[in-house]
């Protein structure tokens, strides 16, 4: 009995912990997608300011 709980305990806590690496991945991909996209619109607006 106590080690059905121990095995169910260990489960779920691989299960928040994949949670919680999932979150922070896309919490970090967001972060790094938008610091890209704003360098790539800087650099669109000073290529284009150059050309005018």
């Amino acid at each position: 009995m106590i080690w059905c709980f121990v095995v169910a305990v260990v489960d779920a806590e691989e299960t928040i912990l994949t949670t919680v690496i999932v979150d922070v991945t896309v919490i970090v991909m967001s972060v790094v997608v938008d610091k890209i996209m704003t360098t790539i619109v800087i650099i669109v607006t000073i290529e284009i300011g150059k050309v005018f």
